[in-house]
C-alpha cells in the first residue's frame, strides 16, 4: 500500500527491505520483495539503481535450483529490456524481449511481446520513442504533470 497507493517511496523501501531481512529462503512473498524494490528505483527514475536490484535478485536464483526459477529469470529478463528501453537502447532492449517471448506460456510473455510491438512499430520515429519512454518513465512515479509534459 506504501508503494502502490500513497507512493511513499522511502516508507515502502524500509517495509520490504524489514520482509526480506525476516524472510527465510526464498518465498514468493521475497521474490515479489525484491521486484517491488526494483520498481520502487524505476518509479525514482534510478535506472541504475533498479539494474542493480535486479542483479541482487539474479545473484539469490543463481544460488539455488528450483523449477520456478526459469520463469523469475524470464522476468529479470523482461525487467532489464525495460531498462534498456527507457535508456533508449532499443535493439538491446528488442534482443532480450525476444528472447522472452521465445517461451509463450510466460507469464511474462505477453508484457515482452507489448512492448516489443511498440518498439517495432516505432523504430523509424526514434525521437518520438524516446519522448514516449521518457513520459511513461516518469509516470510511474509521482510526477504525472511531468509524464503528460514530456
Amino acid at each position: 500500500m506504501a508503494f502502490n497507493v500513497v507512493q511513499d517511496y522511502a516508507h515502502a523501501q524500509f517495509l520490504y527491505e524489514n520482509l526480506l531481512a525476516r524472510a527465510q529462503g526464498s518465498s514468493p512473498g521475497a521474490r515479489d520483495a525484491y521486484f517491488a524494490r526494483e520498481e520502487i528505483a524505476l518509479a525514482q527514475n534510478d535506472l541504475a539503481t533498479a539494474e542493480l536490484r535486479l542483479d541482487l535478485i539474479s545473484g539469490v536464483i543463481e544460488k539455488r535450483k528450483r523449477p520456478d526459477d526459469a520463469e523469475v529469470a524470464r522476468h529479470i529478463l523482461l525487467e532489464r529490456a525495460k531498462i534498456d528501453y527507457f535508456n533508449g537502447l532499443f535493439d538491446s532492449s528488442l534482443a532480450k524481449l525476444e528472447v522472452v517471448m521465445a517461451e509463450p506460456g510466460s507469464d511474462y510473455a505477453n508484457d515482452a511481446i507489448a512492448l516489443h510491438t511498440l518498439i517495432s512499430e516505432n523504430r523509424g520515429h526514434n525521437a518520438a520513442l524516446k519522448l514516449f519512454e521518457k513520459a511513461e518513465l516518469v509516470g510511474m512515479g509521482r510526477d504525472r504533470q511531468a509524464a503528460i509534459s514530456a
